[in-house]
């Protein structure tokens, strides 16, 4: 799973995480697995409850935000 991928990234000490090129890229890897995922989740609960189609990542958020605020 990303997020625990993450985490094992973000318990390295910084140098030992910048000695070695490759953890940036495993870390932008999983962190955007993640966000996608949440993202993912986030349009399933638009379509649930049937509010408008999210146009784009943003709207996501807005349209959910808008319906809580009501």
């Amino acid at each position: 799973m990303s997020t625990n991928r993450l985490k094992r990234l973000i318990a390295l000490p910084r140098d030992t995480f910048i000695a070695d090129n490759d953890n940036f890229a495993i870390a932008e890897h999983h962190l955007r697995r993640a966000l996608e995922a949440l993202l993912d989740i986030g349009r399933h609960i638009v379509a649930k409850k049937g509010y408008d189609r999210p146009e784009d990542y943003k709207s996501i958020n807005r349209l959910q935000q808008r319906r809580l605020d009501k």
